[in-house]
């Protein structure tokens, strides 16, 4: 445990360093509006852990929602305006120890998680890790609710494997209120063979109930309790009106690949491309490995884990991209643990594997400090 906190201190300090200290001495072109919100809060060389989404997140803490900004889900921003009195009003700060007070947090619950799954001491590390320097967890350190995710599904799940069935309700509450996602925590509640059903229908209630808190809450505001999906497709350019399958969404990329002009934005398909067939292979295989497609028998947490990971990465195709998929593979535990194993095959693999990745942090980092988006 000792030396994954050390490495999450380093990872940490390191980032401060790019995003303070180094990131402006490269071009800055801000992709994105209201920068001004930032700068009412910190000095120009520290906003840069707050862009794109971060704004939002502050904007809706201190003036609530408005717009489509009800796409953001409200736990994030409602524990930013709760604490910012410990700062003096500063938003800005509040949100971003928020979000490394969870990322240190998320690092301990999940170290434990991986042992309750039957990880070794050093599996357990490696996993822990990799999972620190994959080329986009500088999003667990920025104004995001990565971090804050990352912390509530390891807690959820630690609670699930030790039986806390109280508490996890609670938790499950919460993961649900801070991303949509968290709604399909009960998938891994229902491979739980330890399980009786009653305890499984109790506790899939705590996921359903943070959604529709929401959603109720959506109703009384804009008459759509589904208005979180609605408002999507004004921030991201998703289609939210129809589904679109996965070899339809290669077929798009192939089409950009071979007649877009090469620039910023190319390079940035070109990562959500690669993520995500990289996130698909790394499951598919590790799914026919453990024999995880005979869906109807052999329960366990770990492929409950598998069908709530393979499901959370298929989600955001069916609106016709792989946009922001490099983000949200950062959240999909089962290809974490799975690539530290098919990585740690080779010990001279996984050490290439972890520069390659700090390399790319590092120049992900710098390049979303300076407001390019990178996800």
């Amino acid at each position: 445990m000792k030396n994954v906190l050390v490495a999450a201190i380093l990872i940490w300090l390191a980032t401060i360093v790019l995003v303070v200290f180094v990131s402006g001495f490269f071009p800055a072109k801000y992709f994105f509006p209201y920068r001004d919100v930032l700068l009412s809060y910190v000095a120009p060389n520290w906003s840069g852990f707050g862009n794109f989404d971060g704004v939002h997140y502050l904007m809706i803490a201190k003036e609530g929602y408005k717009g489509y900004q009800q796409a953001f889900f409200p736990l994030y921003p409602l524990l930013i305006k709760l604490t910012a009195f410990l700062f003096g009003g500063n938003y800005f700060i509040s949100g971003l120890v928020l979000s490394w007070l969870s990322y240190f947090l998320g690092v301990i619950i999940w170290f434990k998680v991986f042992q309750k799954l039957g990880l070794s001491q050093a599996k357990a590390k490696r996993t822990v890790a990799l999972w620190l320097v994959f080329p986009t967890s500088y999003y667990f350190l920025s104004i995001y609710t990565e971090s804050l995710f990352f912390l509530l599904l390891g807690l959820c799940l630690y609670l699930l494997l030790t039986g806390r069935f109280w508490q996890l309700f609670v938790s499950e509450v919460l993961l649900s209120l801070a991303r949509v996602v968290g709604v399909f925590f009960p998938i891994i509640v229902f491979f739980n063979s330890k399980l009786d059903w009653k305890k499984k229908i109790f506790l899939s209630l705590g996921s359903v109930l943070g959604v529709g808190l929401y959603s109720f809450y959506l109703v009384k505001e804009t008459g759509d309790p589904f208005y979180f999906v609605t408002a999507q497709k004004f921030f991201n350019n998703r289609q939210v009106d129809s589904w679109v399958f996965l070899p339809q969404v290669y077929y798009r990329y192939l089409k950009i690949f071979t007649t877009a002009d090469f620039s910023f934005a190319y390079f940035v398909a070109v990562l959500e491309c690669l993520f995500f067939s990289l996130a698909f292979f790394v499951l598919v295989f590790y799914g026919i490995k453990k024999r995880f497609y005979y869906f109807y028998k052999d329960f366990s947490v770990e492929k409950g884990l598998f069908y709530y990971s393979f499901f959370v990465l298929l989600l955001p195709t069916l609106t016709g991209s792989f946009y922001s998929v490099p983000r949200f593979v950062l959240l999909i535990p089962s290809f974490m643990i799975y690539l530290a194993d098919l990585l740690s095959k080779n010990s001279f693999v996984f050490k290439l594997a972890v520069v390659l990745f700090l390399i790319l942090y590092a120049l992900l980092t710098i390049a979303f400090a300076n407001g390019y988006f990178v996800a």
